[in-house]
């Protein structure tokens, strides 16, 4: 029969052994390089996540300071505007007293235009009759002579 010499195969089994745990080293050595750099690539997206998070706090606290010095200004400015409103109203109030008292004078001068019409009409009245009376005159005078 096969006479197989056994103390080869052992020797050839142990062979293939440290190739199988060769091979399985350079496979975890590759797979640790690869968590490293993966690691290293994850801690630098944490660190500029922590530097956008700082960024955007400074942010807030810059536009929370804005808007406290927006409201203490708030009050002036609305103080000032409620004021420049009550004296508005107060021109308002005293431009309709006094357009008020203006009415009459208005009232007068229409009535002055309308006498002054009237006298007109009068004036050119008078001289047609003027003018009138002296042709009708005048060929009075021109028939006596």
């Amino acid at each position: 029969m096969l006479d197989i010499n056994w103390l080869i195969l052992a020797y050839a089994g142990i062979f293939l052994a440290g190739v199988g745990v060769l091979i399985l080293c350079i496979s975890a050595a590759i797979t640790l390089g690869t968590v490293r750099r993966s690691i290293t690539v994850a801690t630098e997206c944490v660190e500029d996540m922590t530097n956008i998070a700082e960024d955007a706090l400074n942010l807030a606290k810059d536009l929370n300071e804005t808007v406290k010095k927006v409201e203490g200004n708030l009050e002036p400015i609305m103080a000032e505007t409620n004021i420049l409103l009550q004296n508005t109203n107060i021109l308002a109030e005293d431009l309709q007293v006094k357009s008020e008292k203006l009415d009459p004078l208005f009232n007068s001068a229409e009535g002055l235009a309308t006498s002054i019409n009237g006298l007109q009409s009068s004036v050119d009245n008078m001289k047609s009759n003027v003018t009138g009376f002296k042709k009708s005159t005048d060929e009075k005078n021109r028939k006596s002579f």
